[in-house]
């Protein structure tokens, strides 16, 4: 593997490229400072603590589980999708002029099977995407794009999109990404509508702070490459990285009840620097509409070993139905860390 990424660098400094008519072109092996850090893409919550487990607590925390089995998801379609550019970076750069800076490699890396073409564009003032308050920071338009060996220029699969960086750290700023990952497709890569998007945010202004809100909306997540997942979720999460406590929060459809009509869900998880949590996940839908409520709210709690230390299931009712009806409740509330929110304020 070294020897043939050596091999590959060699060619690459070797590479001549065109940009287009006009484009000033000096040829630089140097690398642009202009990367997101790629900690700011990871959500990462706390370690289940094995010496925590109480042998009178047979049941695992649910919900919390699922906010992990979540959390990784992102963070690998993140790190599948946006952590190209830490990889591209270490390669040399091919084509630049002051606002752009240009990768065209010649063959596969990192396990693909496609060679790939990643470009950066410094936006002007006049071409921002962002709001005023944004526009006094840099902004980029990333470009990745990918062919196959034998296919040079027939661009089959991309994601563009638009960031701006407001910390020189680079651990502070927002954007917004279109994917495809329509392989079947000779893809335009000028034109991207209909595809995938991610509305993102991060934030890690001081070394005790990291903060993240993702809105995938029909995002292309390949399971297989055969099989294709439109992702339409919402996620803010938050980390205090010095005492340990945060902050997860999760919206998107899943089926929930015995029909195939999937159900909205919204769950609410806190943790404490000595990882006892608790979760509030309301669910609202066909199904449960149909059922003469308002919704469904589970309150779950578990300790360091996340184990479920409390559980119940509250009916909430319309409200010219009937009063909350209470079912399976079990184990000792008091021993949730936090008092939960009431279900109208979540929802506002």
């Amino acid at each position: 593997m070294t020897l043939r990424i050596l091999a590959l660098m060699l060619s690459m400094i070797l590479l001549t490229s065109c940009l287009g008519d006009g484009d000033d072109i000096e040829y630089s092996t140097s690398k642009p400072d202009t990367f997101p850090n790629p900690n700011s893409f990871e959500m990462i919550l706390p370690v289940k603590n094995n010496d925590a487990v109480e042998a009178d607590l047979e049941r695992n925390a649910n919900i919390w589980q699922d906010a992990m089995n979540n959390s990784n998801t992102v963070n690998q379609l993140l790190k599948r999708d946006l952590g190209k550019m830490e990889i591209l970076k270490l390669y040399p750069v091919t084509a630049s002029n002051n606002a752009l800076t240009r990768w065209d490699l010649y063959s596969p890396i990192g396990g693909d099977s496609a060679v790939p073409r990643f470009t950066i564009r410094e936006l002007a003032s006049s071409d921002s995407k962002f709001d005023t308050a944004q526009s006094q920071y840099p902004q980029y338009e990333y470009t990745y794009q990918i062919h196959h060996e034998d296919s040079p220029g027939s661009w089959v699969e991309f994601w563009v999109g638009t960031m701006v960086m407001s910390s020189s750290a680079n651990k502070t700023g927002s954007g917004s990404f279109f994917i495809n990952y329509i392989a079947s497709n000779q893809t335009d890569p000028d034109n991207y509508k209909d595809t995938g998007s991610l509305q993102l945010s991060f934030s890690g202004s001081n070394e005790n702070t990291h903060a993240m809100q993702l809105a995938f909306t029909n995002y292309k997540a390949k399971s297989n490459m055969a099989d294709y997942l439109a992702l339409t979720d919402t996620f803010d999460y938050q980390m205090n990285t010095a005492e340990g406590d945060g902050h997860f929060y999760y919206a998107g459809k899943h089926d929930w009840t015995e029909t195939d009509i999937p159900e909205k869900l919204n769950i609410y998880t806190d943790w404490n620097k000595a990882k006892i949590g608790q979760s509030q996940m309301l669910v609202t839908g066909v199904d449960i509409d149909n059922k003469q409520l308002e919704l469904v709210e589970i309150r779950e709690c578990w300790n360091a070993a996340f184990q479920e230390t409390y559980y119940v299931q509250i009916n909430r009712f319309k409200e010219d139905v009937g009063d909350p009806t209470i079912q399976d409740e079990r184990g000792d509330k008091n021993r949730c860390p936090y008092d939960f929110k009431d279900w109208q304020d979540l929802l506002d």
